[in-house]
Parts: structure tokens; C-alpha cells; sequence
């Protein structure tokens, strides 16, 4: 490699090399953009068979979409929103199938039939001030 850049211009084995590395490069550029269209086509239509959208939920619809729309807000792991599909997986969805949902561990037990009676028996003697 003792010549100029200069010098080398004119010999064919530098000119078909370039031409080698531009042609190359058409190919790289071209298969890079069709990976990532075919990445971008499986996340936007959810091919991955162990998400679950709600569409497929025992949860029903509604629930399925604040469960995941929660669990995104909270920073829960296992939930995503892809275009119109909310999706969970399967470690996030046997979670939400589990346990109750917070708006239900909030909500008190309703006491006994006897206490309760016994409770209005008391407030209506309250009201008629007999106590």
C-alpha cells in the first residue's frame, strides 16, 4: 500500500472495490429496513402468543383494559398498549385473574345478619329516643 490514494484511483482493483462497498452498503440499507418493518409489523400486531389482549380475557373487556392501563400507570411490570390492543402477560394476567382488585380490598365486609339487624333495632330506638 505504498501508493497515493491518488495514484490508486485509476487501478481496477481500488475502483471495483468501492463500487464493491457502495453496492454493500444498498444491501445492508435495504435488508435493515425490511427487519425493521417486520419487527415493527410483529409488535404492532401482538404475535407473540404469550401476550394476551382483550379480547381473550376471562377478566372481561373492560376490566382487562383499566387492569392494564393500572398496571402502566403504577409501573407494574407484564402490561402493554399496542395501537388499540391492551395486552398482559402471562405472569401479569394470572396476578389480575388471582387477586382482587383494589376497588374491591378497599370495600368493608357487610356484618352479620343478626348484627345488622340488631345495629337498625338500635338506630330506630335511637331515632324515636327511647334509648
Amino acid at each position: 500500500m505504498g501508493q497515493s490514494l491518488d495514484a490508486m484511483d485509476g487501478v481496477d482493483g481500488f475502483t471495483n472495490w468501492t463500487a464493491e462497498i457502495a453496492r454493500l452498503e444498498g444491501q445492508l440499507a435495504l435488508a435493515r429496513s425490511r427487519l425493521l418493518a417486520r419487527l415493527v409489523k410483529r409488535e404492532l400486531d401482538g404475535d407473540d402468543p404469550s401476550l394476551i389482549d382483550q379480547s381473550m380475557t376471562e377478566l372481561g373487556r373492560n376490566n382487562h383494559i383499566r387492569a392494564v392501563r393500572r398496571r402502566m400507570r403504577d409501573k407494574l411490570p407484564g402490561a402493554f398498549k399496542r395501537g388499540r390492543r391492551y395486552l398482559l402477560t402471562q405472569e401479569a394476567y394470572a396476578e389480575e385473574l388471582g387477586g382482587p382488585g383494589p376497588s374491591v380490598a378497599n370495600v368493608p365486609d357487610p356484618p352479620p345478619p343478626e348484627d345488622a339487624e340488631s345495629l337498625m333495632m338500635a338506630k330506630l330506638a335511637k331515632l324515636r329516643g327511647r334509648r
